[in-house]
């Protein structure tokens, strides 16, 4: 009520329904809504254009999931959410406004880890992307933060996410009225770990040695989830390819398995590089 009582508060309840549908970023003439903020060749992004500039927002919220594969260096989970204040320039510049939105991030995800055990919070490289609605409405002098959804092993319908996630829209929006953002710093937010894309894989078979033409070898596999579209998730697949063969001992894996003692023949070259992990498993 304390919110609501100092806030006006305007949202798009679904921009893209098309793409809801199916799954996919993506609208029916198959324009990336959320890289059309200068052309405006889709009528979802100058719905969105039009309405912000006539609302004037002071702060602008712009929701996201992002892939299961995410991850930060000092973390051996993958990340839980992820947030960025774009930049509105090519030299990544920090005014008045923009700060605050820092601020604003560096205040949600101290909360979030003192109410959550086990959560990973990553930020997002800030390279100015001018097309992105993002970047376009710090451009205009919106405060703007960007909040990604990841993901929590065996959490697959992300419902533990989405209540943090939830958490974390509250807390912002208390936040905005309290003004507890001043009590934070700009190296808060840059402390923040860099979100690595990637940095996760499937399942990682460690140790496995290989015949081929009589020489063994020993090499460790990674396995991703079945998914050739970048703009899609994952979640729902459940077979799998050969995503990287070699020395993986850096590799971060949901499931690993110890594959000592297991030699394989491989004469028919079948273990190569995005081809199906079915046999293997």
């Amino acid at each position: 009520k304390k919110i609501l009582d100092n806030c006006t508060i305007w949202s798009i309840p679904m921009l893209n329904p098309d793409g809801s549908e199916n799954f996919t970023r993506r609208n029916a003439q198959q324009i990336d809504i959320n890289r059309d903020a200068l052309k405006l060749t889709s009528p979802e992004a100058q719905i969105l254009h039009s309405t912000a500039l006539k609302f004037q927002p002071d702060f602008a919220f712009n929701l996201h999931d992002q892939e299961r594969y995410y991850g930060i260096e000092t973390a051996d989970l993958p990340t839980t959410i992820s947030f960025l204040s774009p930049s509105f320039d090519f030299e990544r510049s920090v005014d008045p406004k923009r700060e605050i939105a820092m601020k604003l991030i560096a205040s949600v995800n101290s909360k979030l880890h003192n109410e959550f055990k086990n959560i990973v919070t990553a930020r997002y490289n800030d390279a100015f992307m001018p097309s992105a609605f993002g970047d376009f409405m710090q451009t205009q002098g919106f405060k703007t933060l960007l909040f990604e959804a990841g993901y929590i092993p065996v959490d697959e319908n992300r419902q533990k996410v989405t209540e943090i996630y939830f958490n974390a829209l509250v807390f912002a929006l208390e936040n905005i009225v309290n003004q507890e953002y001043n009590n934070f710093r700009l190296t808060d937010y840059l402390n923040i770990e860099q979100n690595i894309k990637y940095y996760f894989t499937d399942i990682l078979l460690k140790n496995l040695e290989i015949e081929k033409q009589g020489k063994k070898f020993r090499v460790d596999i990674s396995l991703r989830r079945k998914n050739f579209d970048k703009e899609q998730f994952t979640d729902l697949i459940n077979n799998y390819v050969i995503d990287d063969i070699g020395d993986l001992s850096k590799q971060k894996a949901f499931e690993y398995i110890d594959c000592s003692g297991i030699s394989i023949n491989d004469d028919q070259d079948k273990i190569r590089r995005l081809n199906d992990a079915d046999f293997l498993l």
